[in-house]
């Protein structure tokens, strides 16, 4: 009776397991950039890189060829999909916000890049641990950065300004990044 069980349940468990993990992969990176309006009236958004899937090239030959480049400097480290938004504001050049994300396969993969560039042998002189329960944060203590690893995505935002602009940026990205998490409603009957 048991070894009829057992197949069952070990599909049971395997189907569990990828749903668990579906929910994070599901989400775009292309989907977390912020509507310059919502950082506020004086910001524009500048050009960059946003690639969902870095197996799906895009079909620019100039953006495939710095993705194919992109590509094989980060898909050995397990990240399948990039993004760098940036925001100027128009009054004053020096604020500037750089989000980058890495959606990387598996969670195992980005606690390993965590420990490899955040938590090397001397690394409390160059970062700080931001006590957070729900993700692993770190601030930069050499420029205004802060990174912030969760589910299987690396964010870091950072500004060359002399205000904390990229706190708030930071934020609206996390609520973006909360409402692709969301799982679809059903339709009401």
């Amino acid at each position: 009776m048991q070894s009829k069980l057992l197949p069952v349940v070990i599909a049971i468990l395997a189907a569990a397991a990828i749903s668990a993990s579906a929910g994070a992969e599901e989400i775009k990176v292309s989907n977390l950039r912020v509507p310059p309006e919502k950082i506020g009236a004086d910001w524009t958004p500048a050009p960059g890189i946003v690639v969902d899937n870095l197996e799906a090239p895009p079909a620019d030959k100039q953006t495939a060829a710095i993705v194919a480049e992109l590509k094989k400097q980060v898909r050995p480290l397990g990240v399948r999909g990039l993004a760098d938004f940036t925001y100027r504001n128009k009054t004053d050049r020096t604020r500037q916000v750089t989000v980058r994300v890495f959606a990387f396969d598996t969670k195992d993969q980005l606690e390993q890049w965590i420990k490899t560039k955040y938590q090397f042998a001397g690394w409390e002189e160059k970062y700080k641990r931001v006590e957070d329960k729900d993700r692993t944060v770190f601030d930069s203590l050499e420029v205004r950065k802060r990174i912030v690893a969760m589910d299987n995505l690396l964010i870091t935002v950072g500004t060359i300004a002399d205000q904390d602009d990229h706190l708030p940026v930071l934020e609206l990205v996390l609520a973006r990044l909360k409402e692709q998490a969301k799982p679809a409603e059903e339709p009401k009957k």
